[in-house]
């Protein structure tokens, strides 16, 4: 096991257990009229992908506005620190891939004619980004009952990446030389075999969630999360960017 992965995967215990005495401090407190209670729990969710900015490939063909859809998935620890606020800690994995396509006319020449001629051609990028990260947040319990908004960092680890590109003639009756088909592959491979990889990932997020009581201690919650990109994906295409807008359910047991 890697050092960052010791540190994802025990940082929320060990905020856990560097908060425990506070924790006992205010429950011996009578005059309380409802004791604070910390939760935790597993959360599972799907996130849309939006892609901004623009980058090439070896073609030096140009391609922006992409979009792609995946799993996000992890656990977190919800410590309160006064009777609104609380600290927010979540671990997850999530997908960022996203796909791309344009079209583009290029005259070439077609040994079938002996001549130049004018050929359409279809092109199509997909993206293949799956970090694992922590986000720290503050958590506030707004007036409206249930209902909570939090923000804060995330900060994540590429674990696999990959990009592939393909293109296809799309005006009938002309094939590639080589192959004799109509598709031909350009890249396919890690970003890092193409590009300047970038191995770490940084977005400031913001949350709103639900809470639904289900039991004395446990509850459920919706919660919607969009995150605001600091980091580019690749370091040559500092515009290329993935924005996830996620929605996930989390089950919070009450400790």
């Amino acid at each position: 096991m890697t050092t960052w992965l010791r540190f994802l995967l025990f940082t929320p215990v060990l905020f856990m257990f560097v908060l425990a005495p506070a924790r006992a401090q205010r429950e011996d407190d009578v005059l309380r009229p409802v004791p604070f209670r910390f939760h935790l729990g597993p959360m599972l969710g799907f996130g849309y992908n939006s892609s901004h900015g623009s980058f090439k490939t070896l073609c030096d063909c140009e391609y922006d506005g992409g979009y792609g859809v995946g799993p996000v998935l992890g656990g977190f620890i919800d410590y309160p620190l006064t009777r609104s606020l609380s600290a927010y800690v979540l671990v997850q994995g999530q997908s960022l891939n996203a796909d791309y396509d344009r079209t583009e006319r290029r005259f070439e020449y077609v040994q079938q004619l002996g001549d130049f001629a004018a050929v359409d051609f279809e092109q199509e990028v997909a993206l293949t980004l799956f970090t694992a990260g922590i986000g720290a947040f503050v958590k506030w319990e707004t007036p409206v009952p249930n209902l909570y908004l939090a923000v804060g960092p995330d900060f994540s680890l590429v674990v696999v990446d990959g990009i592939e590109e393909t293109e296809r003639i799309i005006t009938p009756g002309f094939a590639y030389t080589n192959s004799g088909g109509g598709e031909t592959v350009f890249v396919d491979g890690a970003l890092d075999d193409y590009y300047d990889g970038t191995a770490w990932r940084l977005a400031i997020a913001g949350k709103i969630g639900y809470i639904i009581p289900i039991a004395e201690r446990l509850q459920l919650a919706a919660e919607i999360t969009a995150a605001l990109p600091m980091t580019p994906v690749v370091a040559e295409h500092n515009s290329w960017r993935i924005m996830p807008y996620q929605f996930s359910v989390l089950a919070r047991f009450a400790l």
